[in-house]
């Protein structure tokens, strides 16, 4: 049997984008694509409302994050065969469950890049509308972000690349067209991933307000460094940066593809970047998305409302291994800051996006966290010393005195590097897509699966087409 993948990109086809020329730009919001991109300011709507499409529910607000992705990290305790998540903690990605989740994330991210694909080739044809640096800001955040989410797709819908590089995987959609997309390679896929991320860098390096084109970084920066009114009546378009596919963002992505593809020496290099620089934290996030609606979005999971076997619970004992409490206590601060009881309730939830007593709410979902880069830098070090300084250094920004510091020739560096994983990452969903990396054979909790097709997710019945090319 012989068959070939497609994905038809057809600007009136996918669910983000609306019949005729209308284009869908937010959930609140709909507007004549013509008019939109009349202006310099619809570019940046159309941009801005990629990123509102990305905070929902179904992707990076809960999916893809504290949801789907964590169940199947194994972090949760999931013992009843009435929850709704047994089926996702046995990998059973046919079932009827779990089975719209993975279509729904499948459509979702393509829908977004077809939005991004309609504001890039309209760039191309306005580039006169643009003032200042806006251009290459906006094209470098579209660029990069166009990237970002076929590498998320290319690590949930193909086998990893240490084991099938060949391997046919996912199409990369970089245009706007109705001819169909064929299936890539997994190495053609990451290729296609870092052509556009170097392109990406090289518009964001001298523009971006976070970049190292500028000594210091303030949410009140213009892209000229200088405070003004005029920034102010923009909207505050090039505030909040790390909420952005800011330079640093691009430049971490960068390195963690590069680590994928086992060129380690491009990894270490370009996750340096974010290492060296007082513009990135270890303990806070280098990109991030924004909702209002993320402690509602977090109830759907951490809640003591729910069923009993509806909800997401970190058992304490497995708290307390990941944490290494029998070692260290309880001085690590990921321990003590996310996790928490639920407001008025006896039941402890992670708590990163909970509403708190006080009625705060969060509003950032971290894509990439700052000490992911200082993760990469370590496994792709060439000398061992300088893999553990990097380790040590992020345990010790979460807290973990210089006393327990890891030493090179004792501890093992892979052990270590999982461990802090698992650490740092709960609810964000990079744990599941670490071990698909390193090809684990076997997932504590999990039995009668099969290594490593639970890895993989099936490709959607729609997009499957018949064809010429061998299986």
């Amino acid at each position: 049997m012989k068959r070939r993948l497609y994905i038809w990109i057809v600007i009136f086809a996918l669910s983000f984008i609306g019949c005729n020329d209308w284009l869908d730009v937010s959930p609140k919001t709909e507007v004549k694509e013509t008019d939109l991109f009349a202006k310099e300011s619809g570019f940046k709507t159309a941009l801005l409302g990629a990123y509102i499409e990305l905070a929902s529910p179904s992707l990076y607000g809960g999916n893809l994050t504290m949801g789907f992705m964590d169940v199947l990290a194994q972090y949760y305790s999931v013992t009843s065969e009435e929850s709704t998540y047994m089926p996702m903690h046995l990998y059973d990605y046919e079932h009827a469950d779990v089975k719209p989740i993975v279509t729904e994330i499948w459509s979702g991210l393509y829908g977004v890049i077809a939005n991004l694909n309609n504001l890039l080739w309209n760039m191309d044809q306005r580039k006169d509308l643009f003032t200042g640096d806006n251009y290459n800001i906006i094209k470098g955040e579209a660029l990069g972000l166009r990237a970002y989410l076929h590498f998320d797709l290319l690590r949930m819908y193909a086998p990893s690349y240490v084991l099938g590089k060949d391997a046919l995987a996912i199409p990369y959609v970089n245009k706007v067209t109705n001819v169909p997309f064929p299936q890539l390679t997994v190495e053609q896929v990451a290729n296609a991933c870092i052509s556009d991320l170097l392109e990406a860098e090289e518009l964001l390096r001298e523009t971006d307000p976070i970049g190292p084109n500028f000594e210091d970084y303030s949410e009140n920066y213009t892209n000229s460094g200088i405070d003004n009114a005029e920034y102010d009546e923009d909207g505050g378009f090039l505030r909040y940066r790390r909420e952005r596919m800011n330079y640093y963002a691009v430049t971490t992505t960068l390195a963690r593809i590069y680590l994928y593809i086992e060129d380690n020496e491009n990894a270490f290099d370009w996750a340096e970047l974010a290492v060296n620089t007082g513009k990135c934290s270890s303990t806070s996030y280098i990109f991030s998305l924004y909702s209002d609606k993320l402690s509602d979005y977090s109830d759907y999971y951490f809640n003591p409302n729910l069923e009993k076997e509806e909800q997401l619970i970190i058992e304490v004992n497995k708290k307390d291994t990941i944490y290494e409490t029998d070692k260290y206590g309880s001085i690590d601060s990921r321990l003590k800051e996310w996790f928490n009881y639920y407001p008025n309730s006896s039941t402890e939830f992670v708590s990163k996006y909970m509403k708190s007593s006080d009625g705060s709410t969060p509003v950032n979902i971290a894509l990439i966290r700052g000490c992911e880069a200082y993760y990469i830098a370590a496994e792709a070090a060439s000398n061992i010393e300088d893999a553990f300084e990097r380790l040590n250094r992020v345990r010790q920004a979460f807290g973990i005195s210089a006393t327990y510091d890891l030493q090179a020739g004792v501890e093992d560096l892979n052990k270590e590097l999982f461990a802090e994983y698992q650490k740092s990452f709960v609810a964000e969903g990079q744990l599941f897509y670490y071990m698909k990396r390193k090809n684990f054979s076997q997932i504590s909790g999990v039995s009668g699966v099969t290594f490593p097709a639970l890895y993989t997710f099936p490709i959607p019945d729609t997009e499957i087409e018949f064809g010429n090319i061998s299986d």
